[in-house]
């Protein structure tokens, strides 16, 4: 998935809305020494990311394209955990794109037209390789971790060549964390994941590749009729009263929610003439975000001139 604010206005309100759900969720930016389990996340894959947002959570997921390296290590500087996004099932770009780097050989038959990027076979040692010469760069950059998508793109792929494909997945993921064991990994999918990889069948348990999982995967993991619905009843109904949650859904349901939107319009999460609102209750709460900021930019100045 991938999130493009085509218009300066929209990229603006768009880095808006990111600083004030940062004031909410956010505490003060501390580096750690170790990679802990984040309290907060966030997705930035469009140009132009606001580091100084970003950085207010824990963790910052984004587009490598999009991103330099001295944004990378600024985002550490501040104290969050910088993710680099990695596409595992699928190549972003046409037959000349995929000679160029060496990858012809490494296709499916297989065409995503939703995205226009080609599948690619799990199986094939080019394509394998690509992707951990990837990881070893990224990791190189300075990333703490990779956000791994399209695990599932291999079942658009005929229904005979699936299982073959599902081991290679398997394989793959296993590699991965033997060969880059500091690299942390978010992993996106559509499926359970236990069905996924077929860990039921004891061919590989998921927490041994997987370092931590995002709310997002870890929701999608128990996108089914018999779970879903038990998901959806603890938000609604038991969620600890300091806790917050976001949740998407494209089905409707019976369980309430304290607040609820309706997006009615195509490819669009705040209608233009929302935009004037929004700018207004947000522009506070980015003012003094920013105070918040500048405050503790400066106390740490201060206490290094102490040392």
């Amino acid at each position: 998935m991938e999130i493009v604010f085509r218009r300066t206005r929209v990229r603006s309100v768009a880095k808006r809305l990111l600083a004030a759900l940062a004031l909410c969720v956010s505490g003060p930016a501390v580096q750690a020494a170790a990679l802990t389990p984040p309290s907060s996340v966030t997705f930035w894959y469009a140009d132009e990311p606001p580091i100084s947002e970003l950085a207010q959570f824990d963790w910052s997921v984004v587009e490598p394209g999009h991103v330099s390296a001295g944004d990378v290590k600024t985002l550490r500087k501040l104290g969050s955990q910088p993710f680099a996004y990695l596409s595992v099932g699928e190549f972003s770009g046409n037959k000349a794109a995929i000679d160029k780097a060496g990858l012809g050989k490494a296709v499916s038959p297989v065409r995503n037209g939703a995205w226009d990027s080609q599948v690619m076979d799990l199986a094939a040692p080019a394509w394998r390789e690509h992707l951990f010469s990837r990881a070893k760069a990224l990791q190189a950059e300075g990333y703490a971790g990779l956000f791994l998508d399209t695990l599932d793109s291999f079942q658009l792929m005929p229904q005979a060549e699936q299982e073959a494909q599902r081991h290679a997945l398997a394989s793959f993921l296993r590699e991965l964390h033997q060969r880059q064991p500091e690299l942390s990994t978010l992993n996106e999918n559509y499926q359970r994941i236990s069905t996924l990889l077929g860990t039921s069948k004891g061919e590989l348990k998921f927490q041994d590749v997987v370092g931590s999982m995002g709310a997002e995967s870890a929701f999608a993991a128990f996108e089914d009729d018999i779970n879903l619905p038990a998901v959806l009843q603890f938000i609604a109904k038991e969620l600890p009263e300091d806790m917050q949650l976001i949740v998407g859904l494209e089905t409707p349901t019976d369980f309430p929610f304290d607040r609820e939107i309706h997006l009615d319009v195509k490819y669009s999460m705040l209608r233009e003439d929302y935009w004037d609102e929004a700018e207004r209750i947000i522009e506070p709460l980015l003012k003094k975000m920013y105070a918040t900021m500048k405050s503790d930019v400066e106390e740490s100045s201060d206490d290094v001139s102490e040392q």
